[in-house]
């Protein structure tokens, strides 16, 4: 059976990671699960002992998202190609930022 061209897509390489969207998403829920139950019982409900270790959500996140903001200057110099434009990245950072 020969597969259809027009349905399989060519792979193409991707400059992001697809996978940290999911967990920095899992770090974000560990944080705001982590508020709640600190300002509604103050971890003294059935494992609240557990759920005091969600904090743990803000390292996570910071640190994948320290590791995304990082790549483009990091590739740049693995490939000794021309240095990142910093203050396009710095308008595109604040474009994305500045609305929310």
């Amino acid at each position: 059976m020969a597969l259809d061209e027009t349905v399989v897509r060519p792979v193409r390489p991707h400059d992001r990671f697809p996978a940290f969207d999911g967990v920095r998403a899992l770090a974000a829920l560990m944080v705001v699960v982590y508020h709640a139950v600190f300002f509604n019982t103050f971890f003294s409900a059935p494992g609240g002992s557990v759920l005091g270790t969600l904090n743990a959500g803000v390292w996570i996140f910071f640190v994948t998202s320290g590791f995304l903001l990082y790549l483009p200057f990091a590739a740049a110099h693995l490939r000794d190609g021309a240095p990142v434009d910093v203050r396009g990245y710095a308008t595109r950072r604040i474009a994305r930022i500045y609305p929310a």
